[in-house]
């Protein structure tokens, strides 16, 4: 015979012999052809190799010899491994972030377009997370509101005089596109009560007094010795104030795969960095149990004194600023905080009194923020 007789007899035997398992195939239950779909699909692709390639005499002679050729080949390349489910993954990986890029282009166009409409600008897409779409002034006092969208935290954030005043959290992209971007209305987004104004401004005050309220070191028998009490209790309830703002930011600035740049240095400039380390340290200091505080983060808190404050009952009212997050959330916290430490400026104890001095000497009066509707750059 011609290599070509053999080729083609060979492919003969084997289109007949996947025939057979075909009928055998369809008379199965419905559950057993799902088992051998994948065996079907495969002796398809082997005929279909073997209809576009020819085999050497010998080897399609010896292919002929068995009984079952198309079977004997299924099992043999059943045996081999392959990368046909990591091209499977990296398929699946490769649609999601298209999808993901095209939605993420979508949001960007539905803001493009409210922009253009509502100031004749575009928008500034060199930060994600955060996109300024609105601004004005609010109240007798005229406070600035600033409005932003994080494109990559999916949330729409809004700040009066420079202190968050609310957020509308979504899950996903798509989520936060449907519920927000896609209804842009720039009266609703800065729409504000009177009473939220009041309680934002509230708020701000008492943070001031918490950012400029020394953390006393020393417990309450200590306290009560020296009638420092009411100076030991103040700082006590800053220091829970604190652990709790910790705990919000933590929730509010991670995204699932890491905590948003900056989320420590908010916080420390609400409460003073002195206090947020304060309770940091303590927070550690009172998990020392836990392996998922790094051990580096682990040593510095040691460093810190944080005298054991028992109450009468015997409870440690210490135990009442740690924060209560995840500790490998926390600890992603303490390590971000710390980095912002020491990137502060260390100021001389000289200069510290002269700028103290200074600011005692000289208040700049407050000056109303001009009423505007274009979003800050």
């Amino acid at each position: 015979m011609t290599n070509e007789q053999w080729n083609t007899t060979l492919y003969k035997q084997m289109f007949a012999e996947q025939e057979q398992f075909r009928d055998w195939l369809l008379a199965q239950p419905p559950q057993e052809i799902l088992n051998h779909a994948y065996e079907y699909v495969m002796r398809e692709d082997i005929l279909l190799s073997l209809e576009y390639n020819d085999l050497t005499d010998a080897q399609a002679a010896a292919l002929l010899s068995s009984s079952s050729p198309l079977a004997d080949v299924y099992a043999e390349f059943d045996k081999l491994e392959s990368s046909h489910m990591e091209e499977i993954w990296s398929c699946i990986e490769s649609r999601a972030d298209a999808l993901q890029a095209g939605l993420l282009e979508r949001a960007k166009t539905l803001i493009d377009e409210f922009c253009a409409y509502e100031y004749a600008s575009q928008a500034d897409f060199s930060d994600l997370s955060r996109v300024n779409i609105a601004y004005t002034t609010v109240g007798d006092e005229d406070i600035p509101l600033q409005v932003h969208v994080d494109l990559e935290g999916y949330k729409i954030e809004r700040e009066l005089d420079g202190r968050p005043l609310d957020a509308r959290q979504y899950g996903l992209l798509h989520e936060l596109i449907e519920n927000e971007l896609e209804g842009l209305d720039f009266q609703e987004l800065v729409a504000v009560s009177d009473a939220e104004i009041q309680a934002a401004l509230a708020s701000a005050k008492k943070e001031a007094a918490f950012a400029e309220l020394p953390v006393y070191r020393q417990n309450a028998a200590y306290a009560s010795e020296h009638g420092e009490l009411e100076q030991c209790r103040v700082s006590h309830q800053a220091n829970i104030a604190c652990k709790e703002a910790i705990e919000q930011s933590i929730d509010q600035n991670y995204d699932g795969r890491r905590l948003a740049k900056g989320t420590a240095d908010k916080v420390m400039q609400k409460f003073g960095t002195e206090r947020v380390m304060y309770v940091l340290a303590n927070t550690i200091q009172q998990k020392g149990w836990d392996g998922r505080f790094h051990p580096y983060n682990k040593d510095w808190a040691r460093t810190v004194d944080i005298p054991p404050n028992p109450d009468s009952f015997g409870f440690e009212r210490n135990c009442e600023f740690v924060v209560d997050s995840h500790a490998g959330l926390t600890d992603l916290f303490v390590s971000q905080a710390r980095r912002e430490v020491e990137r502060q400026p260390r100021t001389s104890v000289r200069e510290q009194l002269k700028q103290a001095q200074e600011k005692a000497e000289k208040k700049p009066p407050v000056q109303a923020a001009p009423k505007k509707k274009e979003p800050e750059r």
